[in-house]
């Protein structure tokens, strides 16, 4: 399963309503994976997303609901799809927000809860119509610049994203795909060789190699048998080499 698709309808005085999707070992939900929450008359009316770990909200991604098809008063569809980067979420069709995973996923079942109050306790109604869970395939295609939560990035100097290979369904599969750009990319690697990233259902790869010099001779080399780019560096990775060049800095002070 990688998708949830829930129809339903909320009264159009509704304050708010809110889903969650966590794991059966939630301890009385002081664990959750992803919580929507719709509120329609807080500050002019917004989208909350979140989770919450060992009974504790994290920091919230909010989208004003001005933003986004109208969830109050009329049936709405919302789909969220699990992928390994997050919870992409499509209201109507429209592809809205997305939330990186803060906690890790594991293998097994996941629960969908409709709560009806608050954690003050204060009401929240909604009517659920249907919800279908299954496979289907990814949504979030184009350009995802406008789409709340992406984290958009900036070229990595040392990882490759390979595409355009057959797609693979199985662990065994996942695992012959990696050894294959392992070997493919063997010189590319220094000492510690390349490290390569592949899931499941997928079509592409990640290959980061042992320098930036080395990167851009792959792609010089290598190209007639692949199709690859410079992959892309999240926003989290930006910060993480800027404070270490900040820090080394600051160390000659």
């Amino acid at each position: 399963m990688n998708t949830i698709a829930i129809k339903f309808v909320a009264p159009s005085d509704s304050k708010r309503f809110s889903f969650n999707i966590t794991t059966p070992d939630n301890d009385n939900y002081k664990k959750v994976l992803f919580h929507f929450n719709p509120r329609q008359f807080q500050k002019g009316g917004m989208l909350v997303m979140n989770h919450k770990a060992d009974g504790f909200w994290g920091q919230a991604i909010t989208v004003p609901l001005a933003l986004l098809p109208i969830m109050f008063g009329e049936p709405v569809s919302v789909v969220i799809q699990i992928t390994n980067i997050g919870f992409d979420v499509f209201i109507q069709e429209q592809h809205c927000a997305r939330m990186e995973h803060r906690t890790p996923l594991k293998v097994g079942p996941l629960i969908l809860q409709f709560p009806s109050t608050d954690d003050y306790g204060a009401p929240e109604n909604i009517t659920v119509c249907k919800v279908w869970f299954g496979h289907k395939e990814t949504m979030a295609t184009g350009d995802l610049s406008d789409v709340f939560g992406v984290d958009l990035n900036v070229e990595h100097p040392k990882k490759l994203f390979v595409r355009g290979l057959t797609r693979i369904l199985t662990d065994s599969e996942v695992e012959s795909r990696r050894a294959e750009l392992e070997r493919a990319f063997k010189k590319y690697g220094g000492a510690l060789g390349v490290k390569v990233t592949v899931s499941k259902n997928t079509t592409f790869a990640f290959v980061e190699v042992e320098t930036e010099k080395l990167a851009n001779l792959a792609l010089s080399e290598m190209s007639d048998q692949f199709t690859m780019s410079k992959a892309r560096r999240s926003r989290r990775e930006d910060s993480v080499v800027e404070n270490t060049a900040r820090a080394s800095a600051d160390s000659w002070d």
